[in-house]
């Protein structure tokens, strides 16, 4: 269970329907039984503070009864300790009325009108879209230099001790995970997510670039789009605009 939840918190939420979930033919996790699991998930997957006990209940399924919509969407919109894999907004019912989560990479915002939240979620992606396109200039330019050192000559030791740190893709957006059978299933089948309605925003796969040299391959801007999701239906959308116009629609409605 933990390693096929790593997986999927690694690559989460791609969404091909609205399915209900089957359940899983296998031993409760152990944490005796699974230390090194537990560690990449307590170190990786789970934002810092989640006791083993907290981890292991939900690594099997079970939701404890204190935790908040707002605290288990952070989780499954794809939240680890270091990074937001797929930004993603909900509007969720609380006894005071409707209210709206937002979460984005480094951020977590609550909203009581959908406005405000939609506004915040499309000011977010904008930055992110931004600062994804100049991370990735900035590591295609690293590998062709990288690359044309090599062309010269240099070890590879070499050409990279000469370039110093590798730059990093912090601002990611997840795939499609083509090994989950349900995805975003964890989000909107849990009894306290009462009229639950999300967008989320999701990788399209590109053609990989040839390798620029030995098996080094510059990176694609990703193509994106975007889900609008509640319990029953799915859809997705090439712009954020549109998937927005959806997800307004959907929250007006219920």
């Amino acid at each position: 269970m933990a390693r096929a939840v790593l997986a999927a918190l690694i690559l989460v939420l791609g969404f091909c329907g609205a399915y209900a979930a089957e359940p899983e033919a296998t031993r409760p996790f152990s944490p005796k039984e699974s230390q090194a699991d537990m560690s990449r998930l307590r170190d990786f997957v789970y934002p810092p503070g989640y006791p083993d006990d907290f981890i292991v209940s939900l690594e099997n399924g079970n939701v404890p009864a204190d935790m908040t919509v707002a605290e288990f969407s952070r989780l499954h919109c794809g939240e680890t300790a270091r990074i937001v894999l797929n930004p993603c907004m909900i509007r969720y019912t609380t006894a005071k009325g409707p209210a709206y989560y937002v979460v984005t990479t480094g951020e977590r915002q609550g909203f009581t009108d959908a406005v405000s939240a939609t506004r915040y979620f499309n000011e977010r992606m904008g930055s992110a879209f931004m600062e994804l396109d100049v991370e990735i200039t900035a590591l295609n330019a690293f590998i062709e230099d990288f690359c044309m050192d090599i062309e010269k000559g240099l070890s590879a030791r070499e050409a990279l001790s000469s370039r110093g740190d590798r730059p990093r893709i912090n601002h990611a957006i997840a795939a499609v995970n083509p090994e989950s059978k349900f995805p975003f299933s964890n989000l909107f089948q849990w009894e306290k997510c009462d009229g639950c309605v999300g967008i989320v925003a999701v990788r399209q796969d590109t053609a990989m670039q040839e390798p620029r040299c030995g098996n080094v391959r510059k990176q694609n801007t990703p193509r994106v789009a975007f889900f609008v999701v509640d319990r029953l239906t799915s859809r997705g959308y090439g712009t954020l605009d549109e998937g927005l116009k959806d997800f307004g629609g959907k929250v007006g409605a219920n």
